[in-house]
């Protein structure tokens, strides 16, 4: 179930994406591309890592008892931090304009209006699965892919709104997905609303200690396009961006591991997890490897049959991405142990040193040598991730043996 929807996602996801390229070209893709970025990156900044601290949650504590309570701690927590993300944003729109770019003043306001909707997500998501809910969670996500791109198909071209039109569609959609999910955990909470003060310290205290691995892993992934919006053209945002999700829409297999592998960890625990998930980890990276190959050959073919000649260079830009592939691939295979086993600290350290170092390498190539300078600093950075999980994966491996042999041995 968790493949089939992630697979039909990407689909629609890649139709979404070449109608947008088609008709809106480089430039309006950049446009909607950096008010995306914003989004996701003020509603990770604004989310505090609650969301992810739900895993260890959810495997200490297996009898339900703590949803409720959770549940209540994260409406407040969004409903306020969402109000000081946008006065923090009015007044830098204000008094430092040069924050946002090239961004509009009325693309602004739709990722202001979209912001609570998308840090709800981060939270409520991760409840849902935790919760035992994962393919309800796979059913939403196809059915607000699904509608989102009929609405794209209405507004684009039947209505021809442009850019206005095609921006707020896309903010429309991550408030539909983000909603969706409200009335089955309201069911699991039994229909009550309680705010313990001590459960929402409790969720502040553990989510900030994983807070800088969140802004590290967003700056691996975002900074590229915010620093090319900042320093280039709209057009070369526009073509980062797809080479960067024609990647991501790589991911589609550590995606759908990844979302088994936090359930079963959260019900179990991840030491009795790790013999599954080393399976999966050697069998969905030989799957990727053919996946990259396979990739690199097709650059050309899927670029111009997803956007037009339009958006050529998206192609050397997509092949100098390609081996990041193998760094986002592993961090999703062995995200759920770091997190099952409570490493807050270790995984905030280690990720803010890498999305640091992929800021700062575009902060002082992207201006001198274009965008071409961003892929090659996000490709660096997700090999030195690569290294990170793989002695990480050594790690877990080690202590399972060891608990083995001591069992073995008894």
């Amino acid at each position: 179930m968790a493949s089939g929807a992630r697979a039909l996602t990407l689909i629609i996801s890649l139709a979404s994406l070449s109608l947008t390229a088609r008709i809106l070209g480089p430039e309006g893709r950049g446009i909607i591309g950096g008010a995306m970025t914003w989004i996701n990156l003020l509603a990770t900044i604004g989310s505090l890592s609650i969301g992810q601290v739900l895993i260890e949650r959810a495997a200490t504590h297996r009898d339900g008892s703590w949803i409720e309570s959770v549940f209540g701690a994260g409406v407040v927590l969004v409903c306020g931090l969402s109000g000081l993300i946008w006065l923090s944003a009015l007044a830098a729109a204000s008094f430092a304009p040069q924050v946002f770019g090239q961004l509009p003043w009325w693309a602004l306001a739709v990722v202001l209006a979209a912001l609570p909707f998308a840090m709800w997500e981060r939270f409520g998501s991760q409840l849902l699965i935790c919760t035992g809910h994962l393919r309800f969670f796979n059913t939403r996500l196809v059915v607000a892919s699904v509608v989102g791109f009929i609405a794209l198909l209405v507004v684009l071209v039947l209505l021809e709104w442009g850019i206005v039109g095609g921006l707020i569609v896309s903010a429309l959609s991550t408030m539909m997905v983000s909603t969706l999910g409200v009335r089955k955990l309201w069911e699991e909470t039994g229909k009550s609303f309680n705010l313990r003060i001590e459960e929402l310290l409790s969720l502040v205290q553990n989510g900030l200690k994983l807070h800088l691995h969140t802004i590290g892993g967003t700056l691996l992934t975002l900074s590229g396009v915010l620093v090319v919006n900042s320093y280039r053209s709209a057009s070369e945002v526009g073509w980062y961006q797809l080479a960067v999700q024609m990647v991501t829409a790589l991911m589609i297999v550590p995606q759908a591991v990844w979302l088994v592998l936090n359930e079963k960890i959260a019900r179990r625990g991840p030491e009795k997890v790790w013999p599954l998930q080393r399976r999966l980890l050697i069998q969905s990276t030989s799957v990727m490897m053919l996946i990259i190959g396979i990739s690199y050959l097709l650059a050309p073919y899927a670029v111009m049959g997803i956007a037009g000649e339009n958006f050529s260079p998206s192609i050397e830009l997509f092949r100098i991405m390609l081996p990041s592939a193998f760094g986002m691939s592993l961090s999703y295979f062995m995200g759920t142990q770091w997190l099952g086993r409570g490493l807050f600290g270790q995984t905030a350290f280690l990720t803010a040193v890498l999305g640091t170092s992929n800021l700062i390498l575009n902060m002082i190539f992207v201006p001198k040598f274009g965008v071409s300078a961003a892929a090659w600093s996000m490709t660096i950075v997700y090999s030195m991730m690569l290294l990170t999980n793989l002695g990480m994966a050594a790690y877990v491996e080690l202590r399972w043996q060891n608990a083995q042999k001591c069992l073995t041995s008894s």
